[in-house]
């Protein structure tokens, strides 16, 4: 009996301290996400209703910390990645080899469903080593029916100064809906 007590308190205490999806609305849209964490953060978010922009923040107590931006265009534009990508990818071997990164990838992955790109770097300053994650995806890119060309009116960007696994699980569980 006292065994099943002590499995009855163990599952009530790791339930209270496992981690938790947040929901936020902030403008016109519901952004969700989990980071598959126990440590405390703390979530702000704001819309700018003169650039159409949602933003939401996501701090640590250690000075870790992410940005999630929504923002809306008010004509549709190409949202083909790849000019994103070439421009990534030459500021990823400039940075190498001016020596303000260790290390850095770039590659392409879906993100909330959605074709996106994601560079990840490494860098030390004071003796610790850092990581960052840029990553850009498209919400509503649709393509063009006879010319092959996609265009979208909004974009989601995310920056985090994260450890590599806070990054992934924000990137493998992001949502962005509009309300």
């Amino acid at each position: 009996m006292k065994i099943l007590y002590a499995l009855i308190l163990m599952l009530l205490l790791a339930a209270g301290a496992s981690a938790k999806t947040e929901e936020i609305s902030v403008g016109p849209y519901n952004v969700s996400f989990d980071l598959n964490t126990t440590m405390e953060y703390n979530v702000s978010s704001q819309w700018d209703e003169a650039n159409a922009t949602s933003r939401i923040d996501i701090k640590f107590t250690n000075d870790t910390q992410a940005a999630i931006a929504v923002i809306n265009e008010t004509v549709w534009e190409c949202s083909d990645l790849s000019p994103d990508l070439r421009y990534l990818n030459l500021a990823l071997n400039y940075e190498k080899a001016l020596g303000t990164i260790t290390d850095g990838d770039l590659s392409e992955m879906i993100i909330d469903g959605k074709p996106g790109l994601v560079a990840t770097e490494t860098y030390e300053k004071n003796g610790k080593v850092f990581n960052s994650t840029i990553a850009k995806y498209w919400l509503d890119s649709r393509v063009i029916e006879n010319y092959n060309i996609s265009v979208g009116m909004t974009t989601v960007e995310i920056l985090a100064k994260f450890p590599t696994n806070l990054s992934e699980n924000l990137l493998n569980t992001i949502q962005v809906k509009m309300i």
